[in-house]
């Protein structure tokens, strides 16, 4: 008789070795200890060290930094792997109909909210090289919303080698105007679209000529809107800037035939935010609502915040949509409906780009992350492992598979 190791042959067990060895580089990249890798893959630190080594000497691993030499069919095949694939297949399964092609489930930290966000910005930050990539040979184009987790991604990817002159890079939000005395102020700055776009050109040496920075603030400012007319006023100064008709139209001035770069941008890396909690520390989106009122929003059924504007939840009442409404016509940068565009120009060949790739970490983001994708504003997803079932039960699936513990 056969015995059961038998049934194996020698090219399965090498597959099986290389298949452990790249998921085990991968979550070196995310910034896992060897003991966590370990426990994660149930084997011993000494096999961990092992293939890393193994990953090192093949050139899959940088040898000092953590910087992961894999092509984007590889990664996305090994992200399938490195969690409890029932959760990924499951949350695919769900939300494909709503046009989301991918979804990747990074194992969170948890009890650790600020390392769970780091391993998936880490991810998000190897997709981000591999799009960027694809400025090596022809013209492309990358849009941003400020944050947190966008300024992570930014600051965790190892961008490749492109051609300048073929990549451009486009904020679609501008940044608050802050006195220096709130609290958190240079953090809002530092994580603002246009301090993004404008970091990662001077990185990559792309010319001030491909780089869009947004030319006013996310929101316009309620204490100095009395009414309909002030409001049309503050509006039409904001078709009047040159920064904001080209990125995203005249929006007074529909049919005017300059083609604004929302209208071209390939890939948009974003994240959404739980209104009043989300763990960014000074990121206030709505300066001007006071703590009871965005209580009031919340329990009315506003599910979270995107690029300075409200996301209504699937369960809000008339009252709610018609103040996300009213709330949402201050914000000045992109719209869902904006991002829809993109993500509806990438589907269904993804020839160009990856169209809208949004990173979300924590349960309490599911939501609003919930509210996106039922927007059609959404491609891919790259989410930790707590915000991956919290979203299930969002969607109202009733028996979600357990997250695999990983301290």
């Amino acid at each position: 008789m056969v015995g059961p190791r038998s049934m194996h042959s020698p090219r399965t067990r090498v597959e099986e070795s290389v298949a452990s060895m790249l998921r085990i580089a991968v979550l070196a990249r995310m910034g896992l200890k060897q003991e966590e890798i370990a426990a994660h893959e149930n084997t011993s630190v000494s096999t961990v060290a092992r293939h890393l080594s193994r990953a090192r000497e093949e050139g899959i691993l940088g040898e000092s930094l953590p910087l992961l030499h894999l092509p984007l069919p590889e990664l996305d095949r090994v992200a399938a792997t490195i969690t409890d694939p029932r959760l990924t297949r499951c949350l695919q399964e769900r939300l494909e109909p709503e046009g989301v092609a991918r979804v990747r489930v990074i194992p969170a930290a948890l009890g650790r909210a600020p390392e769970s966000a780091r391993r998936v910005a880490a991810f998000a930050g190897d997709l981000l090289a591999g799009d960027l990539g694809l400025a090596a040979q022809n013209s492309h184009v990358v849009g941003f919303t400020g944050g947190t987790m966008p300024r992570r991604i930014v600051d965790s990817c190892f961008p490749p080698a492109v051609d300048p002159e073929l990549l451009t890079l486009v904020a679609l939000g501008g940044e608050h105007l802050l006195a220096p005395n709130i609290p958190g102020s240079l953090h809002v700055l530092q994580s603002s679209a246009n301090r993004l776009v404008a970091d990662l050109a001077l990185r990559l040496g792309v010319p001030e000529r491909h780089v869009w920075r947004f030319g006013a603030p996310p929101r316009l400012p309620r204490a100095l809107i009395r009414d309909e007319r002030s409001l049309a006023a503050f509006r039409a100064d904001l078709d009047a800037d040159s920064t904001v008709r080209g990125i995203l139209g005249a929006r007074s001035r529909p049919l005017e035939k300059a083609l604004p770069m929302i209208d071209r941008v390939d890939t948009v890396f974003t994240s959404v935010r739980a209104l009043g909690r989300d763990g960014d520390p000074g990121e206030p989106a709505f300066l001007d609502l006071s703590a009871r009122e965005v209580e009031d929003l919340v329990a009315a059924g506003v599910a979270g915040e995107w690029n300075g504007r409200l996301l209504a939840g699937s369960d809000a009442d008339a009252e709610c949509r018609r103040r996300v409404v009213a709330e949402n016509r201050l914000a000045t940068g992109a719209s869902p409906a904006d991002l829809k565009r993109v993500a509806e120009r990438a589907r269904p060949q993804y020839l160009r780009g990856r169209g809208v790739v949004v990173a979300a970490s924590g349960p309490h983001v599911a939501r609003a992350l919930r509210a996106l994708i039922a927007a059609g504003a959404v491609n891919e997803v790259v989410m930790a492992s707590d915000t991956a079932v919290a979203l299930l039960e969002e969607l109202g699936q009733e028996s979600a598979p357990a997250e695999r513990k990983l301290g």
